[in-house]
């Protein structure tokens, strides 16, 4: 890929993503203008069917996780920017 059409990404994971990607985080090269939606598609055909069960509902195809960019909750169609840092925080239950 030509580097003026691309751009990269941090991605870090919470547990248990983290698990399943043997990483707290990694970088990710994405065409520039890629959605946060679009990076869940290279994470999850990168990672395999248990990060992207873990990742999204397959029956509602909604998140399964809250998304922050740079410190602050974006949705699906947020537009990335090169050298973003977005983190998936697992929605974790029980008492």
């Amino acid at each position: 890929m030509d580097t003026k059409t691309t751009m990269r990404v941090l991605v870090r994971y919470s547990a248990p993503l983290s698990i399943c990607t043997n990483s707290i985080r990694e970088d990710v090269k994405l065409q520039v203008g890629s959605t946060i939606a679009e990076l869940i598609d290279v994470l999850c055909l990168l990672h395999g069917p248990q990060f992207s069960a873990m990742l999204v509902n397959q029956q509602s195809d909604e998140l399964n996780v809250s998304v922050l960019v740079n410190g602050r909750g974006e949705n699906s169609t947020y537009k990335l920017k090169d050298g973003d840092e977005v983190a998936f925080i697992v929605f974790m239950c029980g008492g």
